[in-house]
């Protein structure tokens, strides 16, 4: 049989390919091109925006399980509101409860004795709409700062009301002809949200409701049946900690998080490490020593979003305006030192500082 080889060239769209026919000499070498091709296939993403495709997939199903969730966690509520006899258990008679204005009872509720079923209408209501509660990556980054300054303005405007909770405040807002709905007003970057609930908000109005009425209520309204509905109403899966992978040098161990200050530090050290200083007769010099730690001093100087500059370092080691570094960045950007951040454990100590 024929000796042969195959090469292949892989890219992220196209496969190429290529027999070569090889003699018979030691080793062998190519003597021929027996066939040769390539095949062009997509590469996942959106021609026009660059997106990936499964991006659409992704949101869609992030939607999906967010209702799913929702359902879930409104039928178990309502089923321990029935057990613990503050709703009915008749569908038409809870249907019926719908005809109550659930931020009267809400403000009623602090002050006054309320039924069994019209609490049970009250705390259905705060599951509707429980608030905003911050998490690790929450998406865009301006919609959150929007979200803080609603935050903000609401707690301005309770106090300024004299209402003590949420639900008063929305009864107030009503009883004087205004909506109760958070929606952003005006447009572009000038948009705003006049008010936004949290989710502090509403546990603490949930804490308040539910000491006022176990004075009226006190076998109804036990320990018990307030930890289940607190935790049913409140209640949010944790996130999930990323995964950092194993180690490349000690595969049973797992890799250190990027943010570990440990492997922070090894990453400042490696890129000083890996500066050269070019000298106006174009000759390159690594730093020394004192050099690296003066410019660590004086990126440590820095507020923690400022990034030290190529000209700062030159002015800190006292360097000409001619000198040169050899990771010299594009022109309107500095050097910006890693700072130790926030991290998930390791399972070792002896893990490998590495891409997180």
């Amino acid at each position: 049989m024929q000796p042969y080889r195959l090469a292949l060239d892989l890219g992220t769209n196209s496969l190429g390919w290529c027999v070569l026919d090889l003699d018979r000499s030691d080793p062998p070498r190519p003597k021929g091109i027996r066939r040769m091709g390539v095949r062009i296939f997509t590469d996942g993403r959106n021609p026009q925006d660059k997106n990936s495709l499964a991006v659409a997939r992704r949101i869609a199903r992030q939607m999906r399980r967010r209702r799913d969730r929702t359902l879930v966690r409104r039928a178990r509520l309502m089923a321990a509101l029935i057990r613990f006899g503050l709703m009915p258990g008749d569908r038409a008679a809870r249907k019926a409860l719908e005809r109550l204005d659930p931020f009267a009872l809400r403000a009623r509720g602090l002050t006054e004795r309320l039924e069994p079923q019209e609490i049970g209408r009250a705390l259905f209501h705060i599951n509707q709409r429980r608030g905003f509660k911050a998490m690790r990556g929450t998406g865009d980054a301006e919609e959150a700062g929007k979200i803080r300054s609603g935050i903000d303005r609401l707690d301005v405007q309770m106090a300024e009301a004299g209402t003590p909770t949420l639900g008063a405040f929305f009864a107030w807002l009503r009883a004087n002809g205004r909506s109760v709905r958070a929606r952003l007003v005006g447009r572009g970057a000038k948009a705003e949200y006049p008010f936004y609930p949290a989710r502090p908000m509403l546990e603490a109005e949930f804490d308040a409701l539910w000491a006022a009425q176990a004075r009226h209520h006190p076998e109804l309204l036990t320990e018990e049946a307030r930890t289940t509905l607190r935790h049913r109403i409140f209640h949010q899966r944790p996130l999930k900690p990323p995964q950092v992978g194993k180690c490349s040098l000690i595969p049973e161990d797992e890799r250190a998080p990027r943010a570990l200050p440990s492997a922070q530090r090894f990453r400042l050290y490696t890129e000083l490490a890996n500066l050269r200083i070019i000298m106006p007769d174009r000759s390159e010099w690594p730093l020394t020593v004192e050099q690296r730690d003066t410019i660590l001093r004086a990126a440590r100087a820095k507020p923690t979003k400022k990034a030290i500059g190529f000209k700062d370092i030159r002015k800190v080691l006292k360097l000409g305006s001619d000198v040169e570094f050899s990771t010299n960045p594009p022109a309107g950007r500095n050097w910006r030192p890693t700072r130790p951040r926030p991290c998930w454990p390791t399972r070792s100590a002896s893990a490998c500082a590495g891409r997180g």
